[in-house]
């Protein structure tokens, strides 16, 4: 396999498999601490797209303090199954707003999370949204 970064690509055997996180800071934002990370994951064998969702869904609410769900729909992200979480919740005094994209990729997920600190800016929403959405994956994969 070659694994490739935005920077160089490595060539690997089959052994490795990528649990890489990316993580984006748009620098012309007024408000900072806006951010837009992207994480892969394996959806355990024999578990289907909704329990891993329910599962990750009870991992925030057990580990994220004041966790306020308001967004929980599915869809799709370049034709793939997706689903779209919106959220609140405290993290050490400080407010955070997160939207949540995971999107299925056979076995796999790819989840973008898009953070807002302190109460939700429509304006940042949309700019993290509009970005989030533009997902594209490779013709090869």
């Amino acid at each position: 396999m070659v694994y490739q970064m935005q920077e160089a690509c490595l060539t690997l055997d089959d052994t490795w498999q990528d649990q890489s996180v990316n993580v984006l800071i748009p620098t012309e934002l007024a408000t900072k601490g806006v951010s837009l990370v992207v994480a892969r994951d394996v959806i355990p064998f024999g578990m289907t797209l909704a329990e891993y969702l329910e599962q990750q869904k009870s991992t925030f609410q057990k580990e994220l303090a004041e966790f306020e769900l308001m967004l929980d729909a599915p869809g799709s992200v370049d034709h793939r199954p997706a689903h779209f979480l919106e959220f609140s919740w405290n993290n050490n005094g400080k407010l955070l707003q997160q939207m949540v994209i995971v999107v299925q990729d056979n076995n796999r997920t790819l989840s973008l999370t898009g953070t807002i600190p302190g109460k939700s800016d429509q304006d940042i929403r949309g700019f993290l949204l509009s970005a989030m959405t533009s997902l594209k994956f490779n013709p090869s994969h």
